[in-house]
């Protein structure tokens, strides 16, 4: 999903899963990583919010400009050790740990750093602030290599794999942030549980007349047929 000079996309196994309307379908039990790009000439500090919990330690993520970072999983001190997986929400886990209005949800809200200023303006700018470390104004973040219920599936540890980040600090942010969320699902509008995810190069089959389509397209174009 783009907004904002920002895109967010979901892998499986290396490829990009198709988002349609917000929705990201793919098989419970399936590992997934997010990548973020960038596409402003300014860094953005990004939150990347699971299931209605921070995966990144309530730290935040440097995306410098025009440069894409792929998270593979939740950050453990500073450095991934799994992927995110993402299972269904059985019975049992809705006992053990209770349903959140935010499960299956993907949430990333970015900021982008205020353009840079020549120095003899610094002053001006800053001049309501009232500390050295206001002035400085840097927040600390990581540099690394509409909400819906859900009650399909949830995020939890996935496959193991190795990915550390280190802290940095970045100028002096916008006050305007921007949010992104995608809903996981594993079924179909069917309630039918898929059995492939769907990517963005993945086509459907028309049972009529056998002509595919692009996984968004909902009839067939040369039969009329509901796929």
């Amino acid at each position: 999903m783009y907004k904002n000079n920002f895109l967010v996309i979901l892998k499986h196994n290396g490829k990009v899963l198709r988002e349609i309307d917000g929705v990201v379908t793919v098989p419970f039990g399936s590992d997934y990583t997010i990548v973020l790009k960038n596409y402003d000439s300014r860094r953005a500090l990004v939150s990347v919010d699971i299931d209605g919990l921070s995966v990144l330690n309530d730290n935040q993520l440097v995306v410098p400009a025009n440069d894409i970072v792929e998270l593979k999983g939740a950050l453990d001190n500073l450095s991934v050790n799994n992927k995110f997986r993402f299972i269904q929400k059985t019975k049992a886990i809705s006992d053990f740990r209770g349903d959140r209005i935010d499960d299956g949800i993907v949430r990333v809200e970015y900021t982008f750093e205020k353009p840079a200023i020549p120095y003899r303006d610094v002053i001006k700018e800053l001049s309501g602030f009232k500390s050295s470390y206001d002035v400085i104004g840097y927040r600390a973040g990581v540099a690394g290599a509409s909400n819906t219920y859900s009650s399909s599936g949830i995020t939890v540890k996935g496959t193991p794999t190795k990915q550390d980040f280190i802290t940095t600090h970045t100028g002096i942010l916008e006050t305007q942030s921007y949010v992104i969320t995608l809903k996981l699902q594993g079924c179909d509008e069917f309630k039918r549980e898929v059995k492939t995810p769907i990517m963005t190069k993945t086509k459907k089959q028309c049972p009529s007349c056998g002509k595919r389509w692009k996984s968004y397209i909902k009839y067939c174009g040369s039969c009329g047929t509901f796929l």
